[in-house]
């Protein structure tokens, strides 16, 4: 664990590098609730369209089973954006071990990043550093350079998918059942999430 403390005029500042603690967790439950543009709901694993394919495969190699569905369509063309894997525990999970641990999905490597550019609050590390909780008076905190720069890739490949394939820039937005919860604007939505993001 790489933990820095310095202060400079005043203010409190911590470095922490994220380190997983193995206790896979986030293997276990992949259903999330989240909340967008007011509507709440459950939502799978997010999958990028050149990753579903590979998963399947995977899913067949190592004789696991997986169920895919759209998370985010664009609304003028139906255009499948993003996937959303929906079993509750990851198939490739053995003995708290990632079987595809090279092979696995950018969502995975970029845990404890949410695709919605959160940190995820229920990562035992997180709760062990205090991430989750509100900031004390004049603390400033880093979350690891390597999730900032993760979460940077991620959003500028997220960006780019929508810009692609959503020329009216409105997402669907699907639960982890498949069902249609809300259209949201995708470009007010990605610059508001790139800015709070920084």
């Amino acid at each position: 664990m790489n933990e820095k403390a310095s202060a400079s005029k005043g203010f409190g500042m911590r470095t922490l590098k994220f380190h997983c603690l193995k206790c896979a967790d986030c293997c276990r439950d992949l259903l999330k609730t989240v909340r967008i543009e007011g509507t709440m709901f459950q939502e799978g694993l997010h999958l990028y369209p050149e990753e579903v394919k590979k998963l399947k495969n995977l899913a067949y190699q190592y004789e696991g089973e997986v169920t895919i569905r759209p998370k985010w369509k664009a609304s003028s063309t139906n255009k499948v954006i993003a996937y959303q894997l929906v079993n509750h525990s990851c198939p490739f999970l053995r003995e708290n071990v990632c079987r595809i641990y090279s092979k696995r999905p950018l969502s995975c490597r970029f845990y404890p990043r949410t695709s919605w550019g959160s940190i995820d609050s229920s990562c035992r590390w997180v709760k062990k550093h205090g991430v989750d909780k509100p900031l004390k008076e004049g603390e400033i905190t880093i979350v690891s350079r390597q999730l900032h720069e993760a979460f940077k890739k991620v959003s500028s490949k997220l960006y780019e998918l929508i810009l692609k394939n959503a020329p009216r820039r409105q997402l669907i937005l699907y639960d982890f059942k498949g069902k249609k919860k809300t259209t949201i604007d995708a470009k007010k939505f990605l610059n508001r999430y790139r800015s709070d993001n920084r």
